[in-house]
């Protein structure tokens, strides 16, 4: 277990799903604007961006281990989130449901892994709810499908919600 905070942001910057054309796939839109907000905000935790897909598997199982708040899109790149140490916390991006899809009706946020990630116990999740158009953008022009298609454009007031519950949750 971490003695000390220390967030990482996931930059989702590859993906063998990406469309051609498209600069990404199921991403942080504003992801720039994310890790400038949890440097300026919290300027006593140490926080990373990191690009999974770059790293060596041993040095991301080290990363993790040393990771208190994990902050990430949802698909195949949340799912290293059970290598985190007990009492970490996850936020894991929501997507939007523009059409009714895997039981999700349109309108409502939904947790793509959530079902899955929920039976990590030691790890406690937070999902980054989506609850309008504005909340994503779309991969590729002509592109339909939000949860297939489309990146989480993250607000700074709901992300700081859900960072400050995770830190009261792990006060001592």
């Amino acid at each position: 277990v971490p003695t000390q905070h220390h967030i990482v942001i996931t930059n989702k910057s590859h993906s063998v799903w990406t469309r051609p054309g498209a600069t990404r796939h199921r991403a942080i839109v504003n992801l720039e604007e994310v890790a400038d907000f949890v440097r300026r905000t919290y300027p006593n935790i140490s926080s990373e961006v990191v690009e999974w897909h770059k790293v060596p598997f041993n040095q991301q199982i080290e990363k993790l281990l040393h990771t208190t708040i994990f902050i990430t899109p949802c698909g195949g790149v949340s799912l290293i989130l059970p290598f985190l140490p007990h009492g970490a916390h996850a936020i894991v991006m929501d997507f939007y449901a523009n059409q009714n899809v895997h039981g999700f009706r349109v309108g409502e946020s939904g947790s793509m892994e959530g079902a899955l990630l929920n039976h990590i116990s030691h790890v406690r999740k937070q999902y980054y709810q989506l609850y309008g158009p504005e909340d994503y953008e779309f991969d590729f022009p002509g592109a339909t499908s939000s949860r297939e298609d489309a990146s989480v454009v993250v607000n700074m007031t709901r992300l700081q919600l859900l960072i400050d519950k995770s830190l009261e949750e792990m006060e001592p």
